[in-house]
């Protein structure tokens, strides 16, 4: 019996779902660039490259924002313990 799970979904090499999402903004962006710039001309490679870096970055600001959030959820964990303690 085949049972899926959603960690077999994802390539080995993307931990997370937010990682996953950031490959396939990246690999859409490419795509859809490079077929332009292929089929019509219309854009330079300078403006491919400029497009590619901002997904780029896109992605690495999404997973940071998600690490600092899941850090400052950590931090602040103890802190609500001690307050639910002080309460008894």
């Amino acid at each position: 019996m085949f049972l899926f799970s959603i960690s077999s979904a994802f390539p080995h090499n993307c931990t997370s779902p937010t990682q996953f999402l950031g490959a396939l903004l990246i690999f859409s962006t490419a795509f859809l660039a490079v077929s332009t710039l292929v089929k019509s001309r219309s854009i330079d490679a300078g403006l491919v490259g400029l497009v590619l870096s901002y997904a780029l970055s896109t992605t690495q600001s999404l997973n940071w924002v998600i690490r600092s959030a899941t850090e400052v959820e950590t931090k602040c964990a103890p802190a609500c313990f001690v307050l639910e303690l002080e309460g008894l």
